[in-house]
């Protein structure tokens, strides 16, 4: 009966250690495994893969111009896409866009909240280009990319 009260004990700190510290590093995340995953759903055009990689702010707009999209697609063309049906469109285009890309994460640079994540470009297995960077930003714990870094738009 100790010993279990002990375990629960260990596992309940653990547990609010992870919550309220918003270190999820300690638990395996980290900028170069999201990094890496945000690329493979670039490839795959795994669009619900890709949305997970925006930060709440960014989330919203994204959502807003989807919604505008579909609105003027369902106009123009008398159809009732859904999001379903427009995450299959983009997923398609984004998909193709890539096809016979491959990345793979090199390494990166971590200050604080903000890391450059660093990766090379094969094409058709042929390396294309190398120590490209994704901008990541660290938000309650998870990793995201920094669109308006990446754009250069900050």
């Amino acid at each position: 009966m100790r010993k279990t009260k002990i375990i629960v004990t260990i596992i309940l700190v653990l547990t609010m250690i992870y919550m309220f510290s918003g270190c999820n590093s300690l638990f395996g995340s980290s900028p170069e495994k999201r990094a890496q995953k945000y690329l493979n759903a670039l490839v795959a055009g795994d669009m619900e893969t890709l949305e997970d990689f925006e930060m709440p702010l960014q989330k919203a707009t994204s959502k807003s111009l989807k919604g505008l999209s579909k609105g003027m697609i369902n106009s123009m063309f008398n159809s009732s896409i859904d999001d379903n049906g427009m995450n299959a469109m983009g997923g398609a285009l984004v998909a193709y866009i890539f096809s016979g890309y491959k990345f793979k994460v090199t390494g990166s640079e971590v200050e604080g909240e903000s890391a450059k994540v660093y990766f090379d470009v094969y094409i058709d297995d042929q390396l294309s280009r190398s120590n490209e960077f994704l901008p990541m930003t660290e938000y309650n714990g998870e990793w995201y990319v920094t669109f308006s870094d990446y754009l250069n738009l900050k």
